[in-house]
């Protein structure tokens, strides 16, 4: 059992997008899990053996309780029954009280709004008696949604994340597959093309969405259902 489990298509989703606010929760005494549902075996650069370990030493930095990488297959992610079957089982194994997933908008890389279908569906399947798998039932209580293209509509959250953005690019930086440090350059135009567009869109990303509420840096989301606030102020 944890407190938070969090989804995404392939290992590196979870850090681009929600690793500011996941590093936060996690110093503030919540525990998480993450499942990667494809090892990102169809990426330009790197083997998805090389991503399972990135993965690993992301999550150790991070304080991840645990990471499962499924062998649903990359680029080709789709909505079906196994898959479902695969996801409400993870559900129910971690029985989380808050899950983090991608929107169900239509994304750039089609596996992330997949994703994001998949794992909506699931949070209420995974309540239902009748679907066996290896574990017993369980519903979270609530979903939140991060979006590939986040600030395209108005969040209906942003979390400030200025005291752990640090942490969240050194994560990313474990990537090495992927992504080059910040700043660095090896002067090779053909390779990791991306490396330096990735950091300026990234800071961009985070700046903006930290300029909606009036801090340094921010992580927007979506959520499905109403945010409750009890006089404990609790979220719920």
């Amino acid at each position: 059992m944890t407190d938070i489990l969090a989804i995404g298509a392939h290992p590196d989703d979870v850090e681009i997008f929600m690793g500011g606010t996941l590093k936060l929760l996690i110093s503030r005494g919540y525990s998480a899990a993450i499942c990667d549902l494809t090892c990102g075996e169809q990426a330009t650069y790197g083997t998805a053996e090389e991503r399972k370990n990135e993965a690993e030493q992301a999550a150790d930095f991070l304080g991840v309780k645990e990471r499962i990488i499924l062998d649903c297959v990359d680029g080709f992610l789709m909505d079906s029954r196994d898959v479902r079957l695969k996801v409400i089982d993870i559900i129910r194994r971690f029985k989380p009280r808050i899950m983090f997933g991608f929107s169900m908008e239509d994304s750039r890389h089609p596996d992330h709004s997949e994703a994001g279908r998949i794992v909506r569906k699931c949070c209420f399947l995974a309540g239902l008696e009748k679907i066996k798998t290896h574990h017993s039932i369980h519903r979270p209580e609530k979903l939140f949604q991060f979006h590939e293209f986040a600030l395209v509509t108005n969040p209906g959250i942003v979390v400030d994340i200025s005291e752990t953005r640090d942490q969240k690019v050194r994560a990313i930086e474990t990537y090495g597959s992927q992504v080059r440090k910040r700043g660095e350059d090896d002067g090779d135009s053909e390779t990791f093309v991306r490396s330096s567009d990735f950091w300026e869109v990234l800071d961009a990303r985070d700046r903006q969405a930290g300029a909606m509420i009036g801090t340094r840096f921010g992580e927007p989301f979506h959520t499905p259902n109403p945010v409750g606030i009890s006089r404990e102020l609790r979220v719920f």
